[in-house]
């Protein structure tokens, strides 16, 4: 029989037929992790399975940002910025519209992800506020079927909160 050493304890001891099994010492439960056939507790393999499926969400929403680039910046008005990149270290990456001029607002355009299509976070730094788009007539968050639609939600919203008298210039 194989020896497997306790990730918490370090004990080794043989370890019985099947995918489970217990340390003798510390009595902590043990799993086989499928990806590296080592043995964890089933926390560890949550915490690798959490994360695995994170980097994954990550690098799809980088993939797709960039393959929608061209078709987003296609319909911005002249001067307009879009920059492809992530909000924060570890986050989904964004599509990240800013209207020209000095001001202090931008939206964020999530990729489609968990069976939902584009969504639009506008950013207003001057009056403090960050907010999703909402459907007309409810507290649901919109979703977007096309990078399209979703810059022109955003560029609309945009324009609103520009042009807000609550806004300094």
């Amino acid at each position: 029989m194989p020896l497997v050493a306790c990730p918490k304890c370090g004990t080794e001891s043989t370890v019985p037929a099947g995918d489970t099994t217990r340390c003798p010492h510390c009595r902590v439960h043990l799993v086989r992790y499928e990806h590296s056939n080592e043995w964890i507790s089933p926390a560890e393999q949550l915490f690798r399975t959490i994360a695995a499926s994170t980097q994954l969400l990550i690098e799809e929403s980088r993939d797709c940002a960039i393959a929608s680039q061209v078709e987003a910046a296609r319909h911005l008005p002249p001067e307009w910025n879009l920059e492809v990149g992530q909000l924060l270290p570890g986050a989904a990456y964004t599509l990240t519209i800013t209207p020209p001029g000095p001001v202090n607002v931008s939206a964020a355009l999530t990729p489609p992800h968990a069976g939902h299509g584009w969504s639009v976070r506008i950013d207003n730094r001057d009056r403090g506020v960050d907010f999703p788009l909402f459907i007309r007539g409810g507290a649901e968050a919109a979703y977007f079927a096309t990078v399209a639609d979703a810059v022109d939600a955003a560029i609309t919203a945009l324009t609103i909160e520009v042009n807000d008298p609550r806004c300094p210039r």
